[in-house]
């Protein structure tokens, strides 16, 4: 909300609590010294035409997304798939384009993350689909 304030030069509500800070900075190309881990939620399926995912039972499907969630902490950046019960761990700032998952060679790091990424979702109530969708 602060960000979306901020280019709409617009007040931050009073009336309730506001919660994150503007990334406007980051958009710009300056510094974002911000240390809170960021999160994202997307408890849907969505399907389209192109081959490209196994579904769960390991069919050949089209181009679809499943439930995930993403924490972006510092440097790094994991996404948790809900249907194939496993992660991808990136680190942000050598590998932008996400290209070298690191979930098998940083470990240690990557099992705190999940762990306060399943502590989030607890904490707001996330809903977590527990039926897969065939």
């Amino acid at each position: 909300m602060p960000t979306f304030a901020e280019i709409a030069s617009a007040e931050l509500p009073k009336s309730q609590p506001v919660d994150g800070d503007s990334f406007i900075p980051l958009l710009k190309g300056e510094p974002f010294n911000h240390e809170r881990s960021l999160f994202f939620h997307f408890p849907l399926y969505l399907g389209g035409s192109v081959p490209v995912l196994p579904s769960f039972d390991g069919e050949k499907n089209y181009w679809r997304a499943v439930p995930s969630s993403v924490i972006m902490s510092g440097d790094w950046k994991m996404i948790y798939y809900y249907e194939y019960e496993r992660y991808e761990f990136f680190n942000m700032k050598r590998d932008i384009g996400e290209q070298n998952d690191l979930s098998a060679d940083e470990t240690e790091i990557a099992i705190k993350l999940l762990d306060k990424l399943k502590k989030w979702t607890e904490e707001v109530n996330a809903p977590i689909p527990h039926v897969l969708n065939e």
